[in-house]
């Protein structure tokens, strides 16, 4: 039977270089590849996160150009709509007749 070994054999064991050198040789590739697949795992999050906010501007800059394509189109609506009311409020006044200095008549 093999000798039982105490809780202070292992931490002994690890106060050793050559000990923890093994050790960590031996984790080394197990280590990384959780670190390489943890890291793939956030790095696909993060292609599928900016994917879809290139597709978001893409959609915004659309509706920003169209509504910006409807404003100029109802500035120059409201342009000519003041054009025409100032044209009938003149044609409106053009047969107005003021008359100044009449004299009142007192009676």
């Amino acid at each position: 039977m093999p000798p039982k070994l105490k809780p202070t054999d292992f931490i002994d064991a690890l106060s050793e270089s050559g000990v923890v050198d093994a050790l960590a040789k031996a984790l080394t590739p197990f280590i990384t590849l959780s670190i390489e697949e943890s890291l793939k795992t956030k790095l696909n999050e993060f292609e599928l996160l900016l994917r879809d906010l290139k597709l978001d501007n893409v959609r915004l800059n659309n509706k920003c150009e169209s509504l910006n394509k409807e404003s100029e189109a109802l500035k120059k609506i409201v342009s000519d709509q003041n054009r025409r009311i100032d044209d009938l409020e003149a044609y409106s006044r053009c047969d107005n007749l003021i008359i100044r200095e009449y004299p009142r008549i007192h009676g």
